[in-house]
């Protein structure tokens, strides 16, 4: 998130109720649960692929014994699978009306109908529906289609993680899923083009940034109140983010040349740098 979103976060927490803390990134609470709930003795570089309801997050992430730490971080802030659900949306209209010569309308197929329509693409080839008496089907290869050209992009920005964090595909050891359009087959296909190996999913993609953040906030609340158990699960976690955007400030610079103001942009804080930065 930018500035103003966690800012916006951060509000909303306040109006109802909550007295926030501390604020934690979504791939940095996935690549926590991973490291906690393995249960194995994880070394190395992984990959944490998020791609929610509303944006894609992909981390590369050093693991080594308890300590989690971020080396490269990237994103597309308005990408996910609400555009996956309009675009199919628009397809269908689309097609009623080629096919079949019959105006519908989005009140006729709700975005909630092309939610439902891509979850059962993402368990079966072919789905046919249903509106105002007239069926249609849909394929699976129609919907990949659909939404080839958001893959394309996002395969770019994990390309650009990778070439941050000075790594190549083959030296990551596993990709870990977060967020539930990542149950899409052909999304699975992508990450696989990317890294040249399957991800691993856990049964609750939707629930893996919840669940690190949990084990987060088990770290930095005050351990005696905590049982024994997730007590010494917290007590051993290290881990260190980065910036994921540059940060700086806009001042007016005079021009000795053309003897005017102008706007101008300086950077503070680069993007990539280690948090907390002095």
């Amino acid at each position: 998130f930018p500035n103003d979103a966690r800012v916006a976060t951060l509000n909303a927490a306040k109006d109802a109720g909550l007295n926030v803390s501390h604020l934690i990134n979504e791939p940095t609470a996935a690549a926590l649960y991973y490291a906690k709930e393995s249960g194995e003795n994880l070394s190395g570089p992984i990959c944490v692929y998020d791609l929610g309801g509303g944006t894609f997050d992909v981390s590369i992430v050093q693991l080594k014994d308890n300590e989690v730490e971020v080396i490269s971080t990237e994103g597309v802030h308005y990408l996910g699978g609400t555009d996956f659900d309009k675009k199919l949306q628009d397809y269908v209209i689309k097609k009623f009306k080629d096919e079949k010569n019959k105006k519908i309308s989005t009140k006729d197929f709700k975005l909630l109908d092309a939610e439902e329509l891509k979850i059962s693409l993402s368990k079966r080839e072919e789905k046919t529906i249903g509106v105002k008496n007239t069926n249609i089907k849909i394929s699976r290869q129609e919907f990949e289609d659909l939404i080839s050209t958001d893959l394309a992009m996002i395969e770019m920005v994990c390309e650009a993680a990778l070439e941050n964090s000075k790594l190549k595909a083959s030296d990551i050891n596993q990709i870990i899923l977060a967020g539930g359009s990542t149950r899409i087959p052909c999304v699975r296909k992508s990450i696989k083009k990317v890294f040249g190996k399957d991800p691993i999913s856990f049964n609750n993609p939707d629930e893996l940034m919840a669940l690190g953040a949990a084990i987060y906030a088990g770290h930095k609340a005050d351990h005696d109140l905590l049982n024994s158990m997730p007590q010494k699960t917290v007590e051993k976690i290290k881990y260190s983010d980065i910036t994921s955007k540059y940060f700086g400030y806009l001042a007016l610079r005079y021009d000795e040349k053309t003897e005017v103001e102008e706007l101008s942009n300086y950077v503070l804080i680069e993007k990539g740098e280690k948090i907390p930065v002095s």
